[in-house]
């Protein structure tokens, strides 16, 4: 291509071209650098909630069971903004956009781990509704029961220290 400009001519077909394969490698690195962050994010969110759903499948019997459910329930709630995967999923938008293949492994996990954040939620506050209505009481009588124990225990100590000394 030849470009007027006044008296001079401008060759560009040579700049065209440089700056086409410069655009062109830049594109390829940062989408290989984006495919590579959202792989990491895909597997980061994937362990958070397998760990979380590993934790929330325990049963739940005494005060310490209720205790580390609780614990639980608390790093869910810290850990909402994991289960926002809108970044992600605009992160595999782009590389589609951009035409980086993306296996069908990837896609698949990607899609289970939308389904398994609703799941993981879900669950956590089925298990919430359950602690704070239908086992209150239990837990309530549970708690009573121990702290009365608990102070027989320590009459007896208070007794026993009195006469042994």
């Amino acid at each position: 291509f030849i470009h007027l400009s006044g008296p001079f001519y401008l060759h560009t077909q040579r700049l065209r071209l440089t700056l086409h394969s410069a655009a062109s490698a830049w594109k390829a690195e940062h989408s290989q650098s984006l495919h590579e962050d959202a792989w990491e994010e895909l597997e980061r969110i994937s362990q958070v909630l397998s760990e979380l759903q590993d934790e929330m499948d325990g049963e739940i019997e005494t005060l310490d069971d209720l205790r580390s459910m609780v614990k639980v329930l608390q790093s869910i709630d810290d850990h909402s903004q994991d289960f926002d995967i809108s970044p992600l999923e605009n992160m595999y938008h782009w590389l589609e956009e951009a035409n980086i293949p993306v296996s069908r492994q990837e896609k698949d996990l990607f899609e289970e781990l939308k389904n398994r954040c609703v799941e993981v939620v879900e669950s956590a506050n089925r298990i919430r509704e359950e602690l704070t209505t239908a086992r209150r009481p239990e837990f309530e009588r549970l708690l009573d029961s121990q702290a009365k124990s608990l102070m027989v225990a320590t009459i007896h100590l208070r007794n026993s220290f009195d006469s042994s000394g």
